[in-house]
This record gives C-alpha cells, sequence and structure tokens, in this order.
C-alpha cells in the first residue's frame, strides 16, 4: 500500500488537559482549523512508571465525550500523542523481524527484556525499521514503541465508545519531530529536546529519520546539580553522531520548551552542542492561525498531523 496522509484529527494528553487539534493543509503549509480542551481530574489514572492504570474508565469516557462534543464535528479516525513518560522509544538490533505477528511480538519481548524496567508481559510493543548503523553487529535496527497495555487499551475503548478509532498512538517527540523535519534537508542531521517541568527528552534524526532517542524524567534537569550531567548526555549525543555518520554533527538543534525553561536550556544546548537552538515556532510547523505561546502544547499534534501512514 501507497503511504498516505494522517487524519487531521489529533487528541493529545498532558498536564491534566486532554486537548484536540484540527490542522488542514497541503504539503506545505497547515492551518489551525480548531482547538479545543477539557481538564481530567487525576483520580482517573493511577501512579506508575508508564502512566499508571485508568482508575476511572467511566470518567475516561466522560471527558472523551465532553471534548468531542465540544468538537461538534463529525471524528471517525484519529490519532493519539501521549507524553514520553507513557509512551516509550528505543533502539535495538536484531536479524529481520519474523512477518507473523505473534512470533515478531516474541522476538521483541525477548529482546527488550533486559533493557527497559517494565514486565514486558504488560507491554504493548510495535517496531518499525530504521537504517542500520556502520558496524553494529545485527544486520537489522529497529526503532521500537511501547507503553502500558492496560493504559494504552484504556484510551482506545474510551475512544471506541464514541466512535472513534485512534489507527496511531504516539509520543510528543515523535510528533513535534514531523513538523519541524520538514525542513532539514535530505541527509543532514538534525537533534530535537523537549522540555518542560516533568523532565526532558532529545531525539536525533538524520534526514528526518530517527537513529537516537533519550528520555530523562528529571525535572531539575537543569538545577546547577544535574547540568553537568544533562551536558555530559549531550555531548555524549554529539560524539555518537559523529562516530557513527562520519565526523557529521547536528546542523540543526530545535527546542520545544516551557517559557520558563527556554533561556537556560538554549544556552545548555549552545554549549554542550556547539549550535544556537532553533525554538520550535509556527513557520518550522509550516503553521498559520496559531499563537506562539501555545505552541508547547500545539507542537507535538499539529505535528502529527504532517505524518504519512504506511
Amino acid at each position: 500500500m501507497n503511504p498516505v496522509p494522517a487524519p487531521p484529527h489529533v487528541f493529545g494528553l498532558r498536564g491534566g488537559r486532554l486537548r484536540y487539534v484540527r490542522a488542514d493543509g497541503d504539503g506545505v503549509d497547515r492551518s489551525l482549523v480548531a482547538y479545543h480542551a477539557v481538564n481530567v481530574e487525576p483520580e482517573v489514572f493511577g501512579d506508575g512508571l508508564l502512566g499508571g492504570p485508568v482508575r476511572e474508565v467511566d470518567e475516561l469516557r466522560g471527558v472523551v465525550g465532553a471534548l468531542l462534543e465540544d468538537v461538534g464535528s463529525e471524528v471517525d479516525a484519529a490519532t493519539l500523542v501521549l507524553p514520553e513518560a507513557w509512551f516509550r522509544l528505543l533502539f535495538l538490533e536484531s536479524e529481520e523481524l519474523p512477518e507473523d505477528d505473534q512470533r515478531r511480538d516474541e522476538v521483541l519481548r525477548w529482546k527488550i527484556k533486559r533493557m527497559v524496567p517494565f514486565r514486558v508481559e504488560d507491554l504493548r510493543l510495535s517496531a518499525a525499521a530504521v537504517d542500520p548503523l556502520p558496524g553494529q553487529e545485527e544486520a537489522g535496527r529497529y526503532l521500537v514503541g511501547f507503553g502500558s497495555e492496560s493504559l494504552l487499551g484504556a484510551f482506545e475503548e474510551a475512544f471506541d465508545s464514541h466512535g472513534v478509532h485512534l489507527g496511531r498512538i504516539t509520543c510528543e517527540s515523535l510528533g513535534t519531530l514531523s513538523g519541524v523535519e520538514r525542513g532539514v534537508e535530505a541527509g543532514e542531521v538534525a537533534l530535537l529536546v523537549l522540555a518542560d517541568e516533568t523532565g526532558w527528552s532529545l531525539i536525533v534524526a538524520r534526514g528526518g529519520r530517527p537513529v537516537l532517542h533519550r528520555y530523562k524524567p528529571q525535572p531539575e534537569a537543569i538545577s546547577p546539580t544535574l547540568r553537568p550531567l544533562v551536558e555530559r548526555d549531550l555531548r555524549l549525543t554529539v560524539s555518537f553522531v559523529e562516530e557513527h555518520f562520519a565526523g557529521a554533527t547536528p546542523r540543526r538543534v530545535f527546542l520545544l520548551a516551557s517559557p520558563e525553561l527556554e533561556e537556560p536550556w538554549s544556552g545548555l544546548l549552545e554549549t554542550a552542542v556547539g549550535r544556537r537552538a532553533e525554538p520550535v515556532g509556527a513557520l518550522h510547523l509550516g503553521l498559520e492561525g496559531a499563537a506562539e505561546s501555545a505552541l508547547r502544547e500545539l507542537a507535538p499534534l499539529v505535528g502529527a498531523t504532517w505524518e504519512v501512514v504506511s
């Protein structure tokens, strides 16, 4: 099947709010057609490293229904964007994965069992082939996304109860990358950092294809104590890129941060990476009709509308 554009309807959860964005457009620009948000009470979700279980399933259905009522127009298929802590990414090496879904799933669980601090039996996994690194031991390299099966299933059930099929669930870094990668030249290495009061993540892409991802749940990442450790992580990232891509360095550095963190993170990135960070703005996303102040919440959702489904 040929790749097709993702649905223009995107939902996203962060900071105790469930949001909806519709951004329509062509291959060059997007227009913000609709934006709505409703509050989600804290007791809906339990505590856990992957978001915890859904404690109040009926309440979640009600939140989704209230948001769809505000949206007004019919939504039958959509994307859901979750926080980095709730939908994780990792890379692994493997020989070609089996085509049979059950065998593929078994191999993935066996491969990541010692790589993650979670019961693999409780996870939902998906994997996509990416370009192998020079000198790696096994033939293939895969980007694996995973989350709590009970949590993801609860979201799907809540949306399905209102006639909405979640065809894709992703995380904020991949959603944002899909938006900013349009301005990156083929073969060029870019680095994207997302930072807020809960922690930070980075994703390195070459020609728009992810090659490295890190997530750190460090709310005080730029404190005097942790800043040297973060700077070291960033320098190691640059070394990884230079080692595996013939001396290439990140040519573009994008930053999506809470307003109070933008300046300190910009300085940290310039020191560690040697490039001035570009705060993600409407121009990077090809977006019209949105206030720059709202982009911390909007960018991952609008960016997700640029993805293609294959």
